[in-house]
């Protein structure tokens, strides 16, 4: 059985971060995989998507596995490959509405997505949308999808959608699956405004609070009992 060919693309603006830099030296020990590594940082980032999705269609590689420069995932990253998903990556997380949430997404009836509780889910779990930080797409979905990577207007010229949302859905109507390893976090490091990171703490403590009052039962209904 040949091994499963796995063309990693880390998408960068000139830097990315050395703890990834440390996974990726370590990659080509785990013989299981044949890998080969590009640094692709061309501008816009839909423009670097696409282009290396056109690159990796023009080689015989099975798996495209893109990694963002400030996203670093474990060490059995290579691993997504042997489910043998159309689309799958690993939980990244970031800000969405002033909350820090993983970009794993379940869409409404509404078509709007809410974002799946990973805490009640394990491995291997389907979903509808995911972030690109971590993201393996098998050959097939991009051979059968050109301009893989767009950003959707609405007619006032407001994006809709980004690049990653648009791709899932996109590969969804076409039959294909989006999938994640609930069991596989991967780092994300960016700039953060701590003005930000206290709100955002603040509210999951309130939300905590409120939480926790609901499920309270009064003293006297615990004497009615």
């Amino acid at each position: 059985m040949k091994n499963k060919k796995i063309w990693i693309a880390v998408l960068n603006q000139g830097s990315i971060r050395v703890e990834l830099s440390d996974l990726l030296m370590q990659l080509p020990a785990q013989r299981k995989y044949a890998i080969s590594i590009s640094y692709p940082a061309k501008k816009p980032i839909a423009n670097n998507r696409n282009s290396i999705c056109k690159r990796f269609l023009e080689s015989d590689y099975d798996y495209l596995l893109m990694i963002d420069g400030d996203c670093v995932p474990n060490e059995k990253v290579l691993e997504l490959a042997d489910y043998d998903k159309d689309i799958i990556g690993a939980v990244c997380f970031g800000y969405l509405k002033k909350m820090l949430v993983p970009f794993v997404m379940k869409q409404r009836k509404d078509k709007r997505y809410d974002v799946l509780d990973i805490n009640q889910n394990g491995g291997v779990v389907e979903c509808d949308a995911i972030g690109t930080g971590v993201m393996m797409i098998a050959r097939r979905v991009l051979e059968d999808m050109p301009f893989p990577f767009r950003v959707e207007y609405d007619p006032e010229g407001i994006r809709t959608k980004g690049l990653d949302f648009n791709f899932c859905r996109r590969a969804k109507d076409m039959g294909y699956k989006v999938w994640i390893d609930s069991d596989m976090f991967a780092s994300h490091w960016t700039t953060m405004d701590l003005r930000e990171v206290w709100l955002t703490i603040d509210n999951i403590r309130k939300q905590v609070i409120q939480n926790n009052v609901k499920n309270t039962i009064p003293e006297n209904k615990k004497d009615n009992k």
